[in-house]
């Protein structure tokens, strides 16, 4: 289980699914910054949060599920010259019953929302917009582990 790629994909793909003319990257890639405004997605971090379930008896393929739950912290960061209204057209977006479906389909659920926070970045000599949303997530990953096959049982009883 790849944790961090899967949620950083999971993330990505529901985004990129409802809002399809976004230019949508993963932030601190290290390759040359988009031309125009863009959504960078960072994830801060992941924390989990419990168990939701653990099979109780093998599977008939010999195998043992669970699912952990995790609160996972995202910053969506807008930049670029339309980066306000990508942000508050995202902010709006995301609230809406085909976004949350998107994300379901991912193993996502919104859990806590922040507010819209401009923070314009000094590059060189010019100001460059930036605005940041962050959004905590749960997300919800299944676990199989291979269980071996028991083939001998013994019982012994000892009299004191």
């Amino acid at each position: 289980m790849d944790l961090y790629d899967e949620i950083r994909k999971s993330i990505y793909t529901s985004c990129k699914a409802f809002l399809p003319n976004s230019n949508l990257i993963h932030a601190h890639q290290g390759g040359q910054e988009p031309k125009g405004s863009y959504c960078a997605i960072n994830v801060l971090k992941a924390d989990k949060v419990g168990r939701e379930c653990d099979s109780t008896y093998a599977s008939v393929d010999q195998t043992i599920n669970s699912v952990s739950v995790y609160e996972v912290t995202t910053r969506f960061m807008f930049v670029g010259k339309d980066s306000g209204n990508l942000a508050y057209s995202f902010e709006t977006v995301v609230d809406n019953p085909a976004a949350r479906f998107y994300f379901g389909t991912e193993s996502l659920a919104i859990m806590r929302k922040g507010e819209v926070r401009r923070v314009p970045e000094k590059r060189d000599t010019t100001w460059v917009d930036n605005f940041t949303l962050d959004v905590v997530f749960s997300y919800a990953i299944e676990t199989t582990q291979p269980i071996d096959t028991i083939e001998n049982v013994s019982w012994q009883h000892y009299i004191n």
